[in-house]
């Protein structure tokens, strides 16, 4: 800048030395053209220069003017020296004037650049205002807090863009409203009174309000203003609501404090309480909570083992924070109870400990019940162990997990040679279909199950047994199977036994029953013929008209005694299967039970022409009998039927009603109306076979005998 000032400078000057230079140089090339204009010619040189330059180089055109015109054309020529005064008077003219031209050039210039100077300034200035300004309202449209301005008839003058989202209007229609057209609602409020009183007062006012309409709080800053007043508007309400929030939580967590069942504290490494709930104190046995702050030496007042203490405030020291600290205190009547506590250590910036915080939990209920189930754990074991039935406990895949010494007895095999391995290595091959039927019964209605299977010893013998099992389930889950087999061999026996016995009475009964059946159809019956035949001779030859009525009535009841011989001798042994097997006596049996009773009757057989073992005969005659009378006694049935079928080496008999039906459930097996459904099954079971009745009230009923084809040895 100053190079570029220097160079400007030094043109001026060369300006102000070649311009009357070649004025002279052109004035004597033409001369004497210019003789009578030459002062004018280097005055108007003169001019230029101080124009241009400014004194300086006006002075220095003057001088060379005056010092040209003096060599060029000044007698003597090429001389500085004046001949004449009015030579003398001319030069001095023109320096006169060079001189006054030059002072008021530099006047002009020295006017023209402080005008300049004032016009940079004040163009400066404007850009800076104007960026201020900028700037300013930057700023303010920036801030989050809501800026107006408004001037003294309340109108808005200016407002920020926080400003104008709060309002929720437009720019230019905030600009053409007052503070009342826009905010009406809040004429008679305290906010009006804040606002008249910074624009009456002229002073400072800071109002916090809640503005109902949009559920909002402020706080209003009013500063006066030239225009009127400046307003500074701040929304509080998440400050507020956070307040509100902390107040809730504060009154939760006291509440929580107060009517929690833990005991809350806080206490000193010396050994006090700084701050203890009301569940605390209670578990100390103290009435209140400052009678347990006043305590000196928790290790001493508090524990039953003082050194516990030591032990608890070590680990704090290394590890933070304990979990489950476990340890007895004393009451105030002096008795013990057991606590858990769970506590951190707080330490200051330093990492000092300033005081152990934590929660206090009464444990004692639950060490007594620990104690009580290892107890029960303990009796468990016992019976476990001693009981004389085999105790076994397997996974749902049948491997074993626990037995006991019954089971080792029972099998042959040791606990280390049963643990691990499956159920189906010690069952008989043939029962592993029902072993594994009933683990599907037991998984699908979570009950008990029982049932007979054959077990497989160590030494290869079979034994019989009884197995009752149970789920057993963890966190709602089934785990495994709890059970128990209980050696039947002499049940077994006895039932074998007893079936011999059985079989024997009932073979007795119905070689009696047969005996009985032949004399009443032999004598009985030989002896009421006579007696018929005897009347009939009596009726043929008596002559009176007197005792024919009662010859007669006497031939009636010859006539009903034999019927009722005959159906005695029947009920007792049927002669027809004897003869013609159980589908004849059956068909005949059923053709006569129809007519006595109206029902509609039906058999169906597989057996036609065949027979089957005598005993099965009449195994398979007696139960279908007994099931005829009871509906004809209890099913108020329209329809009955016998059905034969043969299912591989098991003899199938069905005898169905469409009749009354009742609850199976509900019967009373052993009651009195139950004797003929206990002969059907003696008489099943004494042949090796079983009894199933099916039923339901209003479905009729029916029941099913499952009988071998071949006797069972006896």
């Amino acid at each position: 800048m100053n190079q570029q000032k220097e160079h400007s400078q030094l043109s001026l000057y060369l300006f102000a030395i070649i311009a009357p230079a070649l004025v002279a140089g052109l004035t004597h090339a033409t001369w004497p053209f210019f003789q009578k204009n030459l002062v004018s010619i280097f005055l108007l040189m003169v001019m230029i220069a101080a124009w241009r330059g400014g004194l300086r180089p006006g002075l220095l055109a003057t001088f060379m003017s005056c010092l040209l015109s003096d060599y060029f054309f000044v007698e003597p020529y090429h001389s500085l020296r004046i001949a004449s005064w009015g030579d003398v008077v001319l030069l001095l003219v023109v320096a006169g004037v060079g001189l006054c031209f030059g002072v008021m050039s530099e006047l002009t210039h020295r006017m023209r650049r402080r005008a300049e100077l004032n016009l940079v300034v004040t163009r400066r200035a404007e850009e800076a205002l104007r960026e201020a300004q900028a700037r300013t309202e930057s700023v303010l449209a920036s801030v989050a807090d809501c800026h107006i301005v408004i001037d003294r008839q309340w109108r808005y003058v200016y407002a920020n863009d926080a400003g104008v989202r709060a309002i929720g209007r437009s720019r230019e229609e905030i600009l053409k409203q007052t503070l009342w057209q826009v905010f009406p609602d809040v004429i008679g409020t305290e906010l009006e009174k804040a606002y008249r009183l910074a624009m009456d007062e002229r002073v400072p006012v800071t109002c916090e309000y809640h503005y109902q309409t949009t559920d909002t709080w402020w706080v209003s800053r009013f500063f006066p203003a030239a225009e009127g007043l400046a307003v500074f508007a701040t929304n509080i309400t998440e400050g507020k609501k956070a307040a509100q929030e902390l107040r809730e939580v504060e009154e939760k967590y006291r509440d929580i404090f107060e009517n929690a069942e833990e005991g809350i504290f806080q206490s000193t490494p010396q050994g006090q309480y700084l701050v203890v709930n009301p569940a605390l104190a209670r578990m100390h046995g103290v009435d209140s909570q400052k009678e347990l702050l006043g305590c000196k030496d928790i290790s001493r007042d508090v524990y039953v083992d003082p050194g516990l203490r030591d032990v608890f405030k070590k680990l704090l020291e290394e590890q933070g924070s304990v979990r489950g600290f476990e340890h007895q205190i004393f009451r105030r009547d002096g008795s013990k109870i057991w606590v858990s506590v769970n506590a951190r250590a707080v330490r200051n910036e330093a990492g000092k400990v300033v005081y152990y915080e934590g929660t206090v939990q009464d444990i004692t209920r639950r060490k007594e019940a620990r104690a009580a189930l290892q107890e029960s754990e303990e009796r468990y074991r016992a019976l476990f162990e001693n009981s004389r039935d085999a105790l076994y406990v397997h996974d749902l895949s049948g491997k074993y997990i626990s037995v006991n010494r019954a089971a080792e007895e029972l099998s042959g095999y040791s606990r280390a040679e049963i643990i691990g391995r499956n159920f189906a290595e010690f069952i008989a091959p043939q029962h592993l279909p029902d072993v594994r039927e009933n683990l599907c019964r037991k998984l699908e209605r979570e009950g008990e199950t029982s049932y007979e299977v054959e077990t497989i010893t160590k030494d290869g013998r079979r034994t019989p047994v009884e197995v009752s099992s149970r789920l057993i389930y963890e966190h709602g889950i089934a785990v495994g199977i709890q059970g128990t087999a209980r050696d039947i061999t002499d049940r077994k026996r006895a039932q074998k036994a007893l079936r011999i016995y059985s079989q024997r009475l009932i073979e007795a009964q119905e070689a009696e029953r047969q005996s009985v059946a032949r004399e009443l159809h032999d004598e009985v019956g030989q002896v009421l013929t006579a007696v018929k035949i005897n009347l009939h001779s009596i009726q043929k030859s008596a002559g009176t008209l007197e005792c024919m009525p009662r010859i007669e009535e006497g031939l009636g009841i010859v006539e009903e005694a034999l019927a009722h011989v005959r159906e005695l001798s029947f009920n007792l042994r049927p002669a027809l299967l004897d003869d013609l097997g159980l589908t004849a006596a059956l068909r005949w049996y059923l053709d006569r039970y129809g007519q006595r009773t109206g029902m509609q009757t039906e058999l169906l057989s597989d057996f036609d022409g065949e027979r089957l073992p005598r005993e099965l005969e009449t195994a398979c005659f007696r139960i279908a009998q007994e099931a005829l009378t009871n509906i004809a006694r209890h099913a108020q049935a329209t329809k009955a039927s016998i059905r034969f079928e043969r299912s591989h080496a098991m003899l199938l008999l069905t005898v169905a009603d469409n009749g009354v039906g009742f609850d199976v459930n509900g019967f009373d097996q052993h009651g009195a109306s139950a004797l003929g459904l206990r002969g059907m099954m003696e008489r099943a079971q004494a042949i090796g076979g079983a009894i199933d009745i099916h039923s339901r009230p209003a479905k009729g009923t029916e029941v099913q005998a499952r009988l071998p084809i071949k006797p069972l040895p006896l």
